[in-house]
């Protein structure tokens, strides 16, 4: 059994995968640039450099055969993504927050095995109130005294 799934992610309307197999190889990749901390951190927070997000995907990308078009002698050939590349795809659209924070989300659910996520103790699925924050709630008082 893996430890790991599939990782799915599209490039430039281009569908690619990286089996699970072959993820802790991605995952040291990734971590050559941004440890799993740091990208906590900056989801949590914001304030990382995007250089350094595209570099961290950009070798993922790599690792999974992502190729792009460049003339070279007036030829047309296929050669690896680069990182400046994968950082002009973040500003790519309308949509460059999305671009930014999808390229974020999609380091963190590659290296986290799926299940290592919890939700917080007394959390039902969908409530997005702790019971904690009802409770101290609904014993607020309404009228001075």
């Amino acid at each position: 059994m893996a430890v790991f799934q599939d990782f799915k992610f599209n490039w430039k309307g281009v569908d690619y995968s990286i089996p699970s197999n072959r993820i802790m190889g991605a995952i040291e990749l990734v971590e050559d640039v941004i440890t799993i901390d740091k990208l906590y951190e900056v989801a949590a927070s914001g304030g990382m450099k995007l250089t350094r997000i595209a570099r961290a995907y950009g070798q993922v990308m790599r690792y999974a055969g992502v190729t792009v078009e460049h003339k070279r002698d007036d030829k047309i050939v296929r050669e690896p993504v680069t990182d400046e590349e994968v950082y002009a795809g973040l500003f790519d659209g309308a949509e460059t927050k999305a671009n930014i924070m999808g390229s974020l989300n999609g380091l963190l659910s590659l290296m986290l095995p799926p299940g290592s996520v919890k939700e917080p103790a007394g959390r039902k699925k969908g409530n997005r109130k702790s019971r904690r924050a009802s409770s101290s709630s609904s014993r607020r008082r309404t009228k001075p005294r």
